[in-house]
């Protein structure tokens, strides 16, 4: 199952990418590779909801997390199959603040888990140890 969950993560990963990038969050979460209950866990220190249901729950998080800022882009940095249906993501955020024009870049990690061959659940974390800790893993080699 693990190499399936890390070929539906990366599925699903490219194609909200690639939403993101065209102004299209909808579209992007709209693959029939994320549950329709979907649960997103954030990371304690984003303002608001701890977690967000469903697709319509993902496309407001994105729009929350996004909406200060003008030329966002996020690459996925690295993708790790934890095992057991988990898969760990590393994540480079960039961004200009849209009023006081300050760029910004962050790293985030995600740990997802796969059930029934869909997304069924992500978990951010800001540090990666505890990020790979939490998708059963130790410092390994990565892939893209």
């Amino acid at each position: 199952m693990s190499p399936e969950s890390v070929e539906i993560v990366r599925r699903a990963d490219d194609a909200f990418l690639a939403g993101l990038e065209r102004g299209d969050i909808a579209g992007g979460v709209a693959t029939g590779l994320v549950s329709e209950e979907h649960e997103l866990i954030v990371v304690a220190e984003f303002p608001g909801q701890r977690s967000y249901r469903g697709h319509e729950g993902l496309v407001e998080f994105v729009r929350r997390w996004t909406e200060d800022f003008e030329r966002f882009s996020m690459q996925r940095t690295e993708l790790i199959d934890g095992g057991d249906g988990r898969v760990f993501s590393g994540y480079r955020q960039s961004a200009i603040g849209k009023g006081s024009r300050v760029p910004t870049e962050v790293e985030f990690f995600c740990v997802y888990e796969v059930e029934d061959g869909k997304l069924a659940r992500t978990r951010h974390y800001l540090d990666r140890d505890d990020a790979l800790k939490a998708a059963g893993l130790r410092e390994q080699n990565t892939t893209t």
